[in-house]
């Protein structure tokens, strides 16, 4: 019970942090006119800090209740590889396509900015991880053992699991191109599926086969490799 609070205390901390410089970003390009930047700063501060601490609490329920694990077993070296793997074919597939299609796209590609590395580290690695593995995708596995009557479900249903659960990660990240690029046009729908649903497939297969641990590293992984791309190049 005590490593529970631990764990859910540690995410909320970071899931705090993370909304703290989402609104600190979201302040800085607002969609519409904000009269007091400070109070959107501090309302997406405490929303993601409650919703971080809901959805992990939610999480370690629904973990308990079926085969997956916040640490499964050791998965360091793929989650590694599959993080810069990742964080390579976002930055590649931007710069040598999408961004002949998309214009807008030069300037964001480009540029190294630490604040949106702490923010990719904190709320992309964490926040998200707790978000659609821990609890969507524990959510689903725990509606298929309901189904199933069994807690050991097939390889099968795992991946149906992962498809959702990237499916509705790429989904979730619409708003966010929408804010971008001011419309979702055809061309930025197929890029936030494609590059958020390979991202949404990786870090679900790590946290099938590894635990959350791993797919919260290679997440934070990919992050880094992005920002790294811009910064040498």
């Amino acid at each position: 019970m005590k490593n529970k609070w631990t764990i859910i205390s540690l995410f909320t901390l970071v899931g705090i942090m993370g909304g703290y410089l989402v609104g600190l970003n979201t302040a800085a390009n607002p969609p519409v006119p904000v009269p007091d930047p400070s109070v959107l700063v501090i309302a997406l501060t405490i929303q993601t800090g409650v919703l971080t601490f809901l959805l992990s609490l939610a999480g370690w329920s629904l973990v308990k209740r079926t085969e997956l694990s916040l640490w499964k077993k050791s998965g360091w070296k793929a989650a590694l590889i599959s993080g810069i793997v990742v964080g390579l074919i976002l930055q590649g597939s931007d710069r040598l396509l999408f961004t002949a299609l998309i214009p807008e796209l030069e300037g964001l590609s480009s540029s190294f900015s630490f604040q949106a590395l702490l923010m990719g580290l904190f709320y992309g690695g964490v926040v998200e991880e707790v978000m659609m593995r821990f609890f969507l995708m524990s959510l689903i596995i725990f509606i298929l053992t309901k189904i199933r009557k069994r807690k050991d479900l097939s390889d099968g249903a795992y991946w149906v699991a992962i498809s959702i659960t990237a499916l509705l990660f790429a989904v979730g990240h619409f708003p966010a191109n929408i804010m971008l690029f001011g419309e979702l046009s055809p061309v930025v729908t197929i890029r936030a599926l494609l590059l958020n649903g390979i991202g949404g497939i990786v870090y679900g297969y790590l946290f099938w086969r590894y635990g959350l641990v791993f797919s919260i590293a290679a997440h934070m992984m990919t992050h880094v490799t992005m920002q790294f791309v811009m910064l040498i190049l």
